[in-house]
């Protein structure tokens, strides 16, 4: 069994191949691994179920409308930490590399984040 921190990915099978290719290289460009998954539901549903999956407790959904959802198992059944529905590729890369940050205990920067997400309560 591989300890090394990573993230989990659970995508639709309608899920943009693109997102879930620049979602994973996002999240290898800060040295965390991907490990993906294909499941069932809305992009919040599979990030939080991608949350208990993970060695990380990070998890992060892609549905098939192209929304994206970054949740963290802690959260139980909370929304998820970030969300942002009609992603883009670059959108999807920023998310990757923001999920890898915060798995790495790295900032994540609030530009980013303003620019590219929409924070959920």
């Amino acid at each position: 069994m591989n300890d090394r921190p990573g993230i989990t990915i659970l995508y639709s099978a309608g899920a943009s191949n693109g997102l879930v290719l620049a979602l994973g290289l996002g999240c290898e460009e800060e040295g965390v691994p991907a490990v993906f998954g294909v499941g069932d539901g809305d992009a919040s549903s599979l990030a939080r179920r991608a949350s208990e999956l993970s060695i990380s407790f990070l998890g992060i959904g892609i549905d098939s409308l192209g929304s994206i959802a970054l949740h963290d198992q802690r959260l139980g059944g909370l929304r998820p930490l970030l969300a942002k529905a009609d992603a883009s590729v670059d959108h999807a890369r920023a998310i990757g590399v923001a999920a890898g940050r915060i798995v790495r205990g790295r900032p994540v920067g609030v530009i980013r984040l303003e620019a590219l997400w929409t924070v959920t309560e």
